[in-house]
């Protein structure tokens, strides 16, 4: 990563990182979300946060509070440091959301991922969305998901805030049966799926 991408980005939007080596995907591309601009105020749920470039962005430029959800330890301590650095609304949570079973996965690298070949080393208990939006009482305006394979579960923990509150939603899907599956979910919720951003294709296909 050329050191320009950083300070280009640190000149532009005021914020820092503690190791910025590791944000490549906001610095090369940092208007990635800003197809989904939120208002001053609003709030806005990052479930996948990772190291909360996207939640610092988003609470920094648009004055917005944002729950970050991130269940790696070493990731979330990364974007506590962040959060510090650059003063912002984001409440960093360190947990695995999901309908509220248990969920199987593997580690690769710096993520949580749900296996397509079915290999998995971990068993873990997950929380809904919904608990977490009935604890704080927000009513969030947008709400994104990356969890590497896990978006439908996800999703089906935040029904009753779909419902109540029809936030905009990004969702990253990774594989083709997952889009299709949580196509079908949110089209029962009401929601329409009106932009498909990048795609890749084969075993980590995404869209």
């Amino acid at each position: 990563m050329n050191y320009r991408f950083y300070t280009t980005f640190k000149k532009k939007y005021g914020i820092k990182f503690n190791r910025w080596r590791i944000h490549m995907e906001i610095l090369k591309d940092p208007e990635m979300y800003l197809k989904f601009i939120p208002d001053n105020g609003d709030v806005i749920i990052d479930v996948g946060a990772q190291y909360g470039d996207y939640a610092i962005l988003w609470a920094k430029k648009f004055r917005s509070k944002v729950l970050a959800f991130e269940p790696l330890k070493a990731n979330f301590m990364e974007m506590m440091r962040d959060c510090v650095i650059n003063n912002v609304d984001v409440i960093p949570i360190n947990s695995l959301l999901g309908d509220g079973e248990p969920l199987q996965y593997k580690i690769g690298g710096n993520m949580i991922i749900n296996s397509l070949d079915g290999e998995h080393d971990k068993k873990y208990e997950t929380t809904k969305l919904d608990d977490f939006v009935l604890f704080f009482r927000i009513k969030p305006s947008i709400i994104k998901i990356d969890v590497e394979g896990f978006e439908l579960p996800v999703l089906q923990g935040s029904a009753k805030t779909l419902q109540q509150y029809h936030p905009k939603i990004i969702i990253e899907t990774h594989s083709k049966q997952l889009r299709v599956k949580c196509h079908e979910f949110l089209t029962s919720q009401g929601y329409t799926l009106f932009y498909e951003g990048r795609k890749t294709t084969g075993k980590e296909w995404m869209d």
